[in-house]
């Protein structure tokens, strides 16, 4: 499989099972990354399962926020200020 380059001024030749196991790999990442996170364990600890350098890179691609833990974390708030 050949992909052209984007300034189209040369090919690149890539073989098919070489961009699926990147995308493979990326996709793992991501959903490894993305579950320990749900799942409560400390970003930094995700920091170095995923063997990222900086604790940014991993918090900006892999933290989602999602909408039950939102509410988890504002009712904590609630019980902290005695609400």
């Amino acid at each position: 499989m050949t992909a052209p380059s984007s300034s189209g001024a040369r090919n690149v030749s890539r073989t098919e099972g070489e961009t699926s196991a990147s995308s493979s790999r990326k996709d793992l990442g991501h959903a490894c990354g993305s579950l320990l996170i749900c799942e409560g364990v400390k970003p930094k600890f995700v920091q170095a399962i995923l063997r990222h350098s900086m604790l940014s890179t991993t918090t900006d691609l892999y933290v989602h926020a999602y909408d039950e833990d939102l509410r988890g974390a504002v009712a904590t708030l609630d019980r902290a200020l005695g609400s």
